[in-house]
């Protein structure tokens, strides 16, 4: 079952994750993105939930 799990707010923009792979034995994964910055730039995002 899947649910929604909200990373921490970047200046800027919402993070968003365009890779994850699951943590073997548990229910958490490590996921992998990006965000903008105030200024736009793209900044990278790496979050591991569980």
């Amino acid at each position: 079952m899947w649910s929604v799990t909200y990373g921490p707010k970047v200046t800027g923009s919402d993070p968003y994750l365009s890779g994850l792979a699951a943590i073997p034995g548990t229910a958490g994964f490590w996921g992998v993105g990006a965000s903008s910055d105030a200024a736009g730039e793209i900044r990278a995002v790496v979050e591991r939930a569980g």
